[in-house]
């Protein structure tokens, strides 16, 4: 809340600082800091480097400029251009780590999913972008992304990921398709199985008794062998369908997408391989490095 409360007051006292002379630029930082002295580099949609009257330099980059003005900005705040402000996941930049993305089976699509990126009139509007086929590498800023990835034959799959500031290197899963349909076909057979056996057992006292009125006069009722067989027909069509339910959930919970492999990025070292092939004709011996 402080910050924001100094960014303001800033902002605010802007204009009597550019107007103490008209010859100073003046840069309001976002975190409220007035700077005041000679841009000496301008870099519009990237960077600022600003000569303090006390003979400091700082280099800013653009995200950290809330506001500036002076002779050296023509625009309170000039705005970068649109190749500047187009941001190619796949190239290095400043400020970005690499983030290499694996998959564990199938080549995948991989999309950013960015979860309420957009507001339309108060409700979220969720964007996916998609960058790359595995394995690829894309260059991101440090922080928390969603990774949705998909495939044919391959289940598709939103895995959040952590971005450290060195990078991060994952290897999602390529759970198949096949196998989760194979699970709730066994699932949805064997629920319908346990409702058969359930309402057969359940006609038992109808088709499975009868009643006898003649033997002592008074009413009495005898289980038959069609009950029996009524209550162990139903007993064994349930068993058979609790036992297709078991696996069939284990297939579904095997087909859960998310990373199989997670670790920290490292950069794969370079590797020297001197080869002496012999003598050359002025005395010296040919050789040859190879580099991988």
């Amino acid at each position: 809340m402080l910050p924001r409360l100094l960014l303001c007051l800033a902002i605010l006292s802007f204009p009597l600082a550019a107007r103490a002379s008209g010859t100073e630029d003046v840069i309001i930082t976002t975190d409220g800091a007035i700077l005041r002295g000679h841009v000496s580099e301008l870099r519009p949609g990237k960077s600022a480097t600003i000569v303090l009257l006390d003979g400091r330099t700082r280099t800013l980059s653009w995200s950290e400029i809330a506001k500036s003005e002076g002779p050296s900005f023509p625009d309170a705040k000039p705005a970068a251009t649109e190749e500047d402000d187009r941001i190619n996941p796949l190239e290095p930049g400043p400020g970005r780590v690499p983030l290499v993305v694996e998959s564990a089976g199938a080549q995948q699509s991989i999309s950013l999913h960015f979860a309420g990126a957009i507001r339309i009139n108060g409700w979220g509007v969720s964007v996916t972008a998609r960058i790359c086929d595995t394995p690829c590498t894309m260059y991101l800023a440090p922080g928390a992304y969603v990774l949705q990835s998909e495939a044919d034959g391959v289940v598709a799959a939103r895995t959040p990921v952590t971005v450290s500031s060195t990078g991060a290197r994952v290897k999602l899963k390529a759970p198949s398709s096949g196998v989760r349909a194979g699970g709730v076909a066994l699932i949805a057979v064997g629920s319908a199985a346990i409702l058969a056996g359930a309402m057969t057992m359940a006609m038992q006292p109808i088709f499975g008794t009868v009643t006898d009125y003649t033997t002592t006069g008074e009413p009495t009722t005898y289980n038959t062998s069609t009950g029996a067989n009524l209550i162990i027909g139903g007993g064994i069509t349930m068993g058979a369908g609790a036992a297709m339910i078991i696996p069939g959930a284990i297939m579904i919970a095997k087909t859960k997408g998310g990373v199989a492999e997670e670790s920290a990025y490292e950069k794969s070292p370079n590797r020297q391989l001197q080869v002496n092939a012999g003598a050359s004709h002025n005395g010296g011996w040919l050789g040859a490095t190879v580099r991988f």
